[in-house]
């Protein structure tokens, strides 16, 4: 597979054309690196994403366009379903689709992970 190098803008802008500008709160948000304890964040205030720059470096490049998608949710307004935070990542998939379809990048990535996983599960 193809190593992408999007920078965080690049699927921010592609990201942000999906959604109805009207319905978010603040219009297109702003990125930022910076150290902090999460990998990223949405700031309300400042209508602001920051990414953690160590951590952004180390991720699958599907894993990069997940974390724009779910901030991007939040700069929408979208919050975390109660006490379930797999209902927003469950969301963020939805919208990785909708944007990218079912890419290499994407399947590249679940493969990894299905052979992460495939020594603790039962066949």
């Amino acid at each position: 597979m193809k190593i992408l190098n999007e920078t965080p803008q690049e699927i921010l802008d592609k990201v942000w054309k999906v959604y109805d500008e009207s319905k978010c709160r603040n219009g297109k948000p702003e990125i930022d690196f910076r150290r902090q304890h999460r990998t990223a964040l949405y700031w309300l205030r400042q209508n602001k994403i920051t990414i953690r720059p160590d951590s952004w470096n180390k991720m699958h490049p599907a894993e990069r366009r997940l974390t724009i998608i779910h901030e991007t949710l939040h700069a929408c307004g979208i919050p975390h379903r109660e006490g379930f935070r797999t209902s927003q990542d469950y969301a963020s998939l939805v919208v990785y689709n909708y944007v990218y379809g079912d890419d290499l990048v994407k399947r590249d990535w679940k493969y990894r992970i299905e052979q992460s996983l495939s020594r603790y599960l039962k066949r």
